[in-house]
């Protein structure tokens, strides 16, 4: 191949153009933590909006026999039996060389806590669990793990130079032990296929700076320590690539979806592009209707105030040039009061934990399942209860599906409290397979009529908010928890709930 390589002296400097012919059985490609999930809604969406990309990318350059190999890194042992991994791990060993000293050059910074922008982002929490659903990884690619084991298969297939794409660009794909810092230190020559990647950055609609900004801001910084190529165009001029395929989506600032909201307070700045599609108009819908050329043009960031579902989809000359995306978007209610008299404290008439009857007709003596805890963590009875890294002294703990059914008293005026999942899990050394699949919504039934509800709420995201009237007669009310997915971890609260008093 003769691939053109881009270079920088400095960041802002301007860039040149080098071409060099190498042989396609002296180069690999190597795709770096492709995760299925991460504790950053916005993140998740972004990194597997590049699936599409991705296997078409990848189809072109297996043609050519290039050999794939993926660095799942913390989730590899995923993979033990299959193929892929157990052909990679039987590879000879090679002697790793004196390593290079080599210091990557300082790149922007980038840390926030999350790529969601101001407002309710996403505290760290464990999940992951795998690599996106979607990407195809046939038998002959190899799944390796450390810089060992690639090592010894560059050795072993006389590769001289490793192409690298995946995530995140400014850490995982130059710092892990599969990555380009650790295999150039080796003497690997190494590339960057920049239209194959995205950067761990930040998303601040005060000064405009968005995620594809602070990628090309990394590229830059990256291109004055290693060339870059772009793998698509690299691709077209030997004709693996078809200018009428449509693999990227329109993507969004911040970006949540039913399974996983993006929650917000007042409002927040919303953000649409299509970074990697030249040349485009977007159009988008507000209520969650099909998107197409009538629907309104994007002209720059919108300012969301109720809970939306957002389509959107590019266009390029009347035709469609990007794969439509969405984002649900839902407002938090007002913060409630504090009850006067809290369920907590209360016996309720019947009660359900993980969809199993505690009291039933057969009296308590014959109960083995276990029941709500009050005032304590359900996960852990001697802890307390923690929701999104804030502790509640109130509350009841239950296990989802459930029900905790109340005698509604003249006495009482509404019902408050707020409902969210527990986060005790969170220290375990098995938070990673715990904290990925949970997920409930909480809803409240007066008399058999729905009150209220919560959208579905995973691990670490804010707590929903309830406070409701109560009707005038009202005789029972049903405080409810729904499964998800389905996990034996769907641990949830109500926490300071209960009902306020009529003056």
């Amino acid at each position: 191949m003769e691939l053109e390589l881009r270079r920088r002296n400095d960041p802002q400097g301007e860039t040149t153009i080098t071409t060099e012919t190498i042989p396609t059985e002296k180069i690999g490609i190597v795709l770096v933590d492709t995760w299925d999930y991460h504790w950053c809604m916005t993140c998740t969406e972004r990194y597997g909006s590049f699936v599409p990309r991705f296997n078409k990318a990848l189809e072109g350059f297996r043609k050519l026999g290039i050999p794939v190999f993926w660095g799942p890194t913390d989730v590899s042992d995923h993979y033990v039996g299959t193929p892929m991994r157990e052909r990679a791990l039987a590879v000879p060993s090679h002697e790793l060389p004196k390593l290079l000293d080599l210091e990557l050059p300082e790149l922007p910074e980038n840390s926030p806590p999350c790529m969601c922008g101001p407002g309710v982002g996403c505290p760290y929490n464990h999940g992951f669990q795998a690599m996106a659903p979607g990407l195809n990884i046939p038998p002959e690619d190899l799944i390796v793990e450390g810089r060992q084991e690639l090592y010894s298969w560059c050795q072993e297939l006389g590769l001289t130079h490793l192409l690298y794409m995946g995530f995140a660009t400014n850490a995982c794909m130059i710092g892990k032990m599969v990555g380009l810092n650790p295999m150039r230190r080796t003497g690997i020559k190494t590339l960057i296929a920049r239209d194959m990647t995205d950067g761990w950055t930040t998303y601040d609609p005060a000064t405009g700076l968005n995620s594809d900004i602070g990628t090309d801001n990394l590229i830059a910084a990256l291109e004055t320590y290693v060339p870059t190529i772009h793998a698509i165009d690299e691709l077209r001029k030997i004709g693996l690539w078809e200018d009428e395929w449509v693999v990227d989506p329109v993507r969004m600032a911040p970006w949540g979806k039913p399974t996983r909201p993006y929650l917000f307070e007042k409002g927040f700045i919303l953000t649409l592009t299509a970074p990697l599609t030249e040349g485009v108009d977007i159009y988008y819908t507000l209520d969650g209707t099909e998107p197409g050329l009538s629907s309104k043009l994007y002209t720059g960031p919108l300012k969301i105030e109720d809970t939306c579902t957002v389509r959107t989809v590019a266009f390029r000359n009347g035709k469609q040039a990007c794969l439509e995306s969405s984002g649900y978007f839902a407002r938090l209610p007002e913060m409630p009061s504090m009850p006067d008299v809290h369920i907590s404290d209360l016996k309720a008439l019947r009660e359900t934990v993980s969809g199993f009857n505690l009291w039933a007709n057969v009296g308590p003596e014959y109960v083995f399942f276990r029941k709500p805890t009050r005032d304590k963590s359900y996960a852990e009875k001697d802890r307390d209860i923690v929701m999104r890294q804030k502790t509640y002294a109130k509350g009841l703990g239950v296990e989802a599906p459930s029900m905790m059914l109340y005698e509604l008293k003249p006495e009482y005026d509404r019902f408050v409290g707020i409902g969210g999942m527990d986060e005790t899990m969170s220290d375990d050394e098995l938070a990673g397979g715990k904290a990925f699949f949970p997920m409930v919504s909480f809803k409240v039934f007066i008399d058999g009529n729905l009150m209220a509800e919560s959208p579905w709420l995973r691990f670490t995201q804010e707590p929903w908010r309830f406070d409701i009237k109560i009707p005038k007669g009202s005789r029972v009310i049903n405080i409810i928890t729904t499964e998800g997915e389905g996990s034996r971890y769907n641990f949830a609260y109500w926490a300071n709930a209960g009902f306020v008093l009529k003056k």
